[in-house]
């Protein structure tokens, strides 16, 4: 983080959670990919999905940026890429597996390679602006259409409709390159679902059904090491459903932590796997040049409505055309979507003879040594504290 350091920056977040439900910043924390956030960061912000907007959430914006960006590796936060002239993908919107939807980063319109602001030069006018700065501008402008139609959103309520509300059909060839979920959801490597719709964003709000609470289910698996062979490496994760247990029926979103090492990371990608054979890019080839990463976080958004039950694949491999040593080990898979939470215990009942009546017999039968125990105790004390 160039222009303050972390803590302003985490005081920044906390200032008048109330009032200000959208916070939104076009800044991109590191040039480097695998650059996590300050503890203060990441707790300002579940504090503010905790008790921002009077308990519903505040919304945090945030562009992509480089892979590992720990702003938007965070299960709380909206991130978004920027579209270039007629749906292309501009230089600067890198691939990211976190982000939610996309809005215009190099033009007032999707043919347009122009765009204005009032605030590029004192007394001037900008007409040079571009980037993900705008993109990110646009997003939150946006989402206030949703808060002003309907003020009892919560911040997932405002993830679902961002999902339903972004579109790919008028994005030109990268149309094409949308792939669909096991839910047939439609998504992007740089765009994730889509270009926003405005319009659709504040009609959506009006007649939105709050969704359900949010569940989540975490593995932790004490660091598991893959099995490597031929410049790949695999790990299986199985989650199951019983009726003891949490259960994520509809995902919203997917976390694993892992660790890396190799010797060509440029030359590798990870990927998740869903149940449903949906495959997610974490990161690809040329987007780090990194030696190792060393237990990191990383999101994935493209498994959204897709169930959690099932074998998760998570893959780290190598194009090389001779053997590389190359190692995955992973340490917790977590997912976030509604479902089911695990029941809460029953407290016990009062004991039964075989006819289902309650017995007093039985009762007394465990009651009798508790009285003896208790009143020997209490006479032993009195002699003592009298001197028998």
């Amino acid at each position: 983080m160039t222009c303050m350091d972390e803590d302003h920056y985490a005081q920044g977040l906390a200032f008048c959670p109330e009032d200000i439900h959208i916070y939104a910043s076009g800044l991109i924390i590191s040039d480097s990919p695998f650059t996590d956030v300050s503890i203060a960061i990441k707790a300002t912000i579940e504090n503010g999905i905790l008790k921002g907007r009077r308990g519903k959430g505040s919304i945090y914006v945030y562009p992509a940026g480089n892979v590992g960006n720990g702003l938007v590796n965070n299960p709380y936060t909206v991130s978004i890429n920027g579209i270039g002239v007629n749906g292309t993908v501009p230089s600067f919107a890198t691939p990211s597996a976190t982000v939610l939807t996309s809005a215009l980063a190099e033009g007032s319109t999707l043919e347009s390679k122009l765009m204005s602001t009032t605030s590029c030069r004192r007394w001037r006018n900008c007409t040079a602006f571009c980037g993900l700065s705008p993109a990110t501008a646009i997003t939150a402008a946006i989402t206030t259409f949703a808060l002003q139609n309907n003020a009892a959103l919560t911040y997932r309520d405002v993830f679902h409709i961002i999902v339903q509300a972004s579109e790919h059909e008028h994005l030109g060839s990268e149309s094409s390159n949308f792939k669909t979920n096991a839910a047939g959801k439609r998504f992007h490597s740089v765009f994730g679902f889509g270009q926003l719709n405005a319009e659709k964003v504040g009609s959506l709000a009006f007649n939105w059904t709050l969704v359900d609470r949010l569940v989540a289910i975490t593995q932790t698996l004490s660091d598991r090491h893959a099995e490597c062979k031929n410049n790949k490496c695999s790990i299986k994760v199985h989650v199951a459903c019983t009726e003891t247990s949490a259960c994520v029926r509809f995902l919203e979103q997917v976390l694993v932590t892992v660790t890396l090492t190799t010797t060509s990371m440029e030359n590798c990608r990870l990927y998740i796997e869903s149940p449903g054979g949906t495959r997610s890019v974490l990161f690809d080839r040329g987007q780090s040049n990194e030696g190792t990463v060393n237990n990191f976080e990383l999101r994935s958004v493209h498994f959204w409505d897709e169930p959690s039950i099932g074998d998760w694949t998570i893959n780290f491999e190598i194009e090389s055309q001779v053997a590389e040593t190359l190692t995955l080990s992973v340490s917790s898979m977590t997912w976030y979507g509604t479902g089911k939470k695990a029941p809460v215990p029953n407290p016990p009942e009062p004991i039964k003879n075989q006819k289902g009546e309650f017995s007093f017999g039985a009762f007394a039968a465990i009651l009798y040594p508790i009285i003896v125990f208790c009143g020997t105790a209490c006479f032993l004390y009195c002699g003592i504290k009298r001197g028998w």
